[in-house]
């Protein structure tokens, strides 16, 4: 078995805060990193707390996804997670788009796909 070759981070790689789209606990961060088959995309999702506390205050996890669009506006899922109320989570995803190919990253609801962050490279 050969050992997976690993990519050091380099200054060309961009990161991307990505913007609320709807109003939402939610902010998140990518780099994209340049692969030989691809991309990866690595995530820093942060879900605020709402500070509510008590036997009232359930803290039920929320599912998300990660898309990547195309120039062509062609949507693919690369990665899905649960996150709960003061939460950071970092998902990682990959596509087989090179970086500059890749138009947008956007978080969205797995309950209703509403998209709820996108950034743009």
């Amino acid at each position: 078995m050969f050992p997976s070759p690993v990519s050091a981070p380099t200054a060309a790689e961009p990161t991307v805060s990505l913007s609320q789209v709807v109003p939402s606990s939610l902010s998140a961060k990518v780099r994209l990193v340049r692969e030989a088959w691809g991309t990866r995309i690595e995530m820093t999702c942060r879900y605020a707390d709402s500070g509510a506390t008590g036997p009232t205050a359930y803290r039920a996890p929320r599912g998300y996804a990660m898309f990547v669009t195309d120039a062509q506006g062609h949507s693919l899922q690369v990665a899905t997670w649960t996150a709960v109320p003061g939460s950071t989570v970092e998902p990682s995803g990959t596509t087989g788009l090179a970086p500059g190919e890749i138009a947008a990253v956007d978080v969205r609801s797995v309950t209703d796909g509403r998209v709820l962050l996108s950034g743009s490279p």
